[in-house]
């Protein structure tokens, strides 16, 4: 086994890489790829391999994920919030519980749930006014946890323009979590005014579960949605109250808001960028009828193409972590067991050796065109793309060849993908074309196109991001 460890830094003595790393995290991982793609790095007691190239990444993620755990990292936030939840589960109890629920999210089940996706899509912007300035990321957490509720638990939760607990205990736990804020390292008992919030939210938060569960188990049949699925598991013995409390807690809260910020992004971008916008509303004002299942499956190509390049500018998730269970190679260097292995997929999704013009926003890269006026005159297709002679049709490259697989991981990797990833995309691409419809998002007078970031549990904007509704005529 090789025994050369990673380059990297370790900072200063005592404090590390802490206080460079809380003052601007998003440059502290991009400074760390003067390194390598495997670097050492020292941050809040914790010596933390970043993992910056997609064939290491793959072989944790993939080839050889049995012997990659969550992180501790991980860990101890989720101890807080979900530690039986689905997101930190590892081993048999992992399998055991994503059976449980992946009925839920196949894909025939998934298609579905598009009416529901819709209809709640048409809700969400039955109030708004021609020029009003809408905060975003607002508006499509409502949008969001309207369709979980509608698809998932059949009403049961939620609603547009709603100040529910689901809306409140999000905020809070992204303030609490916020790594720029003092909170984040704290216990949650320190009375800071951040961590009541937080406290009290998720106080509420965990009434609003219970009340869920309560009304399903007084139902002579707990019904065929997710919260039916897991009522009825725990009703059988095959989940634990813990255990049903934080599957519940896990996707009523990252099953909206990851979404959510993809929206708000995604408005953004197409904000920013006039022409893409353009390319959008010509694709779904030439559908036939509402937009649907099969509209996305069969005729929506730069639609999707517009949600992978807007997941790629800012994916939600923007890091992943993990930890060998035993001391193992890693890209030709030595990881002891139980290191800390970050996965900066914000990075991996801007680096310039797998993206052309890395920092542009051009859904075209994710495209076949037949013929280079499918786009016009100024399309520049990227180098990964190439033609596809068997079809007239433009066709959307999931993977495009030239490019490393895992150059681009939004919902992770291998077994431990996203549950939920089919779902998303079908919420994200019929928001898209049902808005795009009726409705033209400018940014506002002073909306910065590159907003400042913060991490948190989500990669959240640091200030609102504020948009100018237009009717489409």
């Amino acid at each position: 086994m090789s025994t050369m460890r990673p380059p990297g830094s370790d900072g200063w003595p005592a404090v590390g890489q802490s206080l460079a790393f809380a003052r601007d995290p998003f440059g502290f991982y991009s400074r760390m790829g003067r390194y390598g793609d495997v670097v050492r790095t020292h941050v809040f007691g914790r010596v933390v391999y970043q993992v910056r190239h997609p064939e290491p990444v793959r072989t944790v993620l993939v080839e050889d994920h049995a012997r990659y755990e969550k992180s501790e990292i991980l860990q101890d936030s989720a101890e807080e919030l979900a530690p039986t939840g689905l997101v930190t589960l590892d081993g048999e109890q992992w399998q055991r519980v994503r059976g449980l629920v992946q009925p839920a999210f196949y894909r025939e089940q998934v298609e579905r749930y598009d009416d529901a996706m819709r209809a709640a899509t048409e809700r969400a912007s039955a109030g708004w006014t021609d020029g009003e300035r809408l905060a975003v990321a607002d508006e499509m957490r409502s949008l969001t946890l309207d369709v979980l509720s509608q698809a998932m638990f059949s009403g049961d939760v939620g609603g547009p323009g709603t100040d529910d607990p689901i809306d409140r205990a999000t905020r809070a736990i992204n303030d609490r979590f916020d790594v720029s804020s003092p909170s984040r390292f704290l216990p949650s008992w320190v009375p800071t005014p951040t961590n009541r919030r937080y406290r009290r939210a998720v106080a509420a938060f965990d009434d609003t579960i219970e009340t869920l569960v309560a009304q399903r188990r007084d139902r002579a049949d707990p019904g065929e949605d997710l919260l039916g699925m897991l009522v009825a598991a725990g009703d059988d013995d095959g989940l634990t109250d813990e255990e049903l409390r934080d599957q519940l807690f896990t996707f009523l809260f990252a099953g909206h808001e990851t979404s959510s910020m993809a929206l708000t992004y995604a408005w953004l971008l197409l904000a920013s960028n006039p022409e893409c916008r353009r390319r959008l509303e010509q694709e779904v004002d030439a559908l036939d009828g509402a937009p649907d299942a099969r509209a996305v499956r069969d005729g929506l190509p730069y639609t999707e193409a517009v949600v992978r390049e807007a997941l790629r500018r800012y994916p939600p998730v923007f890091v992943l972590f993990r930890q060998p269970t035993a001391d193992t190679t890693l890209h030709g260097y030595h990881i002891p067991e139980g290191t800390d292995l970050s996965i900066p997929v914000i990075e991996l999704h801007r680096d310039g050796r797998w993206w052309d013009a890395p920092d542009a926003f051009r859904p075209e890269r994710w495209l076949v065109p037949t013929e280079a006026s499918d786009f016009g005159d100024d399309f520049v297709p990227d180098a990964a793309a190439t033609r596809d002679p068997a079809t007239d049709d433009l066709r959307v490259l999931a993977d495009p060849p030239g490019r490393p697989e895992y150059a681009y991981c939004p919902f992770g990797g291998g077994p431990r993908t996203c549950i939920g990833n089919r779902f998303a995309m079908l919420e994200l691409q019929l928001a898209l074309a049902t808005l795009a419809r009726d409705w033209r998002f400018d940014l506002a007078p002073d909306q910065s196109a590159d907003p400042d970031l913060r991490m948190s549990v989500t990669l959240q904007p640091s200030d609102p991001i504020e948009l100018v509704a237009r009717r489409r005529d």
